[in-house]
Parts: structure tokens; C-alpha cells; sequence
């Protein structure tokens, strides 16, 4: 009876190491939905383990020295689109030190308003207003045209599409947030993103230089079309009004509507996820063009499903948290890296509920 037990039991392991290897080989991988809200969440808690209570995330080296709030700013508005309360400790404590912080930097000012606006604090109405004024006047204009802005408030003939995309950004958070800014602003800004759009349909980092000098470049093409697309969307609310029949005026003439298409197109032919340098930066700008235009793809790429991808792959370990970094001039700073993987799998998970684009006249 015993000898027939165990000659039982031994076949039975015997089926079962047969059987459970190929159960484990056909087991399902974790679902990509799954493991980006992991991501998030461990992205998260790697910037509350780099705060330390002290409000801020500044680092020692001099770039972040040199943009003091900067890393603060944007570590804030990481967290903030990634689900952290308003209310909670790591905000206010951030909220307090940026208060204290007067910049005179383009990139630190857009940031701040961006995060003011975010938290929507009836304490920081004056202060978001002050900073939209702030940008307006940093502003470069010659001529009667605007040339964009360069990275303080100094009048030189020197811009970028860099900062002035993030002068842009700031402006667009602040006027959301009840800031006033006139309409002739804004027909600048659309105008020098129609202007300065190469001949092949992207943009250069210096508009004055053009593609002939650096080249036209995925991350500074998609600048370029949320910038066309942020000044349309000011220009354009409340034009199309009503009439007794039902139909509604100026309703499908918009003139911006060729450079937006030819500007999608370029960044169709030229999509990547992962650059040589600046690929976290460039993923923060993949995501907001493809939310602001509503397009889930860029010629054959689902570019939300494959950042989500790229990023998940490359996350790096730390305990219960993870951070992004890589050994690379733009991607060296694991704050500021994290912070631009987070907002883009945080905030291009955003729904898009309705987006139009027509081409001539309406029907």
C-alpha cells in the first residue's frame, strides 16, 4: 500500500513538472496599462524621497543652480498631473519655497506660472498675473514682429524655439488660470510660428539662423505645432458665433490650419522615441502635441503606446521607487528626466473628447 502511494505521488510530481512549466510559459505578460501605473507610482515616489522636506528639488551642480526653481517647478507640476493632491504636505511645502523665488529666468517664470495655475490658489491670482506680464515683456519684438524670447528679459536679437516654447506654455497656464492677455499677443505668437516654419515644414532651434544653421528638429518641430495650436486655440475661442439659422460664422476658416498639417507631417516622416540626446525632454513635447492635436498617431506610430513602452523598459531601480536617467548631456539630471517621463504617462493618458480640424471652406 505504501510502495503504491509513493509510486502515486511521484507520478503526480512527475505530471506536474511537466505541466507547470508550459502553464508559466503561456502565463499572460503584465498588461502595458498595468505596469505605466506602477511606473507612475514609483516615478512618484522617487521625487518625494528626493524632496527631503525641505520644499524644493534643487540640485548643486550649476545648471540647476543657475535656474533656481526650475527643478522645483517641474518636479511639481510631475507630481501634481501624476495624481498628488493639491492639499498634500509636498505641494504645500513646494508652494511655499517657489513663493519666495523671484527668477529672472524665462524657463523658471513659464514653470512657475505653470505650477500656480496648476494649483489654482486664490493667493497666487496677482502672482500669476505678474509673471504672464513678466513674459510679455520678455518678449523680443522688432519691427513690429514677435522673434521670440531667449533666456532672460534682455532685449537681445537672439531667440530660441526652447524658451520661447516655454514662455508660450506659461502664458497659455496662466491666461486659463483668468490671467489677461491681449489679443495682439497672441497674433504675434501665431504669426512668428508661421514665419519662422522652415520650407520643409519643421522648426530650428534659432529661428533667425533656421535649418540652415542647426536643422530642423523633432523636438523643436513639435514646439513649433503646439505653438501654431495653443495660439490658434486662443485666437479662435468665441469667434465661431451663432446665427438664427442654426449655422455659425468664420466656422472652418482657419488660416493656421495649413502649417498645423504640414507640421504633422514632418513629425510623421521623422517620429523616434529615442534620441541621442534629450529624449525625456522631447517625449514631454511628443505628448503635448499629440493631445493638443488630437492625433493618436503620427503616420504609422501610436506614440502614446510606444513612449509608455520605451518608458516602462527603461525605468531604473531603486528600492520601491524608480527614477529615468541616462548617460547622456540632456538626460543626465534624474529630477529633471523623471519629471518629464511622468508627464508624459500621466498626462497623455488624457482622453481627447473632441478636436476639429477643417480645411477651406465650410460647407
Amino acid at each position: 500500500m505504501l510502495v503504491k502511494s509513493v509510486t502515486t505521488i511521484a507520478i503526480f510530481a512527475l505530471v506536474l513538472n511537466t505541466i507547470l512549466p508550459a502553464w508559466s510559459a503561456e502565463k499572460p505578460k503584465e498588461l502595458l496599462v498595468h505596469r505605466v501605473r506602477k511606473a507612475i507610482d514609483r516615478g512618484i515616489q522617487y521625487l518625494r524621497d528626493q524632496e527631503h522636506g525641505t520644499g524644493n528639488w534643487e540640485g548643486v551642480d550649476k545648471t540647476s543652480v543657475a535656474w533656481r526653481g526650475g527643478w522645483t517647478s517641474l518636479a511639481m507640476l510631475a507630481l501634481l498631473n501624476s495624481g498628488v493632491k493639491h492639499d498634500d504636505p509636498i505641494i504645500e511645502r513646494g508652494l511655499t519655497y517657489l513663493r519666495q523665488i523671484e527668477s529672472s529666468q524665462t524657463y523658471v517664470v513659464a514653470l512657475q506660472t505653470m505650477v500656480f495655475a496648476e494649483v489654482g490658489r486664490n493667493e497666487d491670482r496677482q502672482r500669476i498675473q505678474n509673471h504672464v506680464n513678466w513674459l510679455i515683456e520678455a518678449m523680443i519684438v522688432e519691427s513690429g514682429q514677435c522673434k521670440g524670447w531667449t533666456y532672460t528679459r534682455a532685449k537681445s536679437q537672439i531667440s530660441d524655439n526652447s524658451n520661447t516654447q516655454y514662455a508660450l506654455l506659461g502664458l497659455h497656464a496662466g491666461h486659463l488660470a483668468g490671467a489677461k492677455i491681449s489679443r495682439n499677443d497672441w497674433l504675434l505668437i501665431q504669426d512668428f510660428y508661421i514665419r519662422t516654419q522652415q520650407p520643409d515644414h519643421g522648426w530650428s532651434y534659432n529661428p533667425a539662423l533656421g535649418r540652415f544653421a542647426t536643422g530642423t528638429t523633432l523636438t523643436m518641430t513639435t514646439a513649433g505645432l503646439c505653438g501654431l495650436l495653443i495660439s490658434g486655440m486662443e485666437l479662435n475661442a468665441g469667434r465661431e458665433v451663432l446665427r438664427g439659422d442654426g449655422t455659425a460664422s468664420n466656422c472652418g476658416l482657419y488660416t493656421e490650419n495649413k502649417p498645423v498639417v504640414n507640421a504633422l507631417g514632418w513629425i510623421s516622416d521623422h517620429f523616434r522615441i529615442d534620441l541621442p540626446s534629450g529624449t525625456f525632454y522631447s517625449l514631454y513635447g511628443i505628448e503635448r502635441a499629440g493631445r493638443l492635436s488630437g492625433q493618436r498617431f503620427f503616420g504609422e506610430h501610436d506614440w502614446y503606446r510606444e513612449g509608455c513602452q520605451y518608458l516602462v523598459d527603461t525605468q531604473k531601480e531603486e528600492g520601491e521607487a524608480g527614477y529615468w536617467q541616462k548617460n547622456t548631456i540632456h538626460d543626465s539630471w534624474p529630477i529633471v528626466s523623471t519629471s518629464f517621463a511622468l508627464l508624459f504617462l500621466s498626462k497623455g493618458r488624457t482622453p481627447v473628447l473632441w478636436t476639429k480640424f477643417a480645411w477651406g471652406e465650410s460647407t
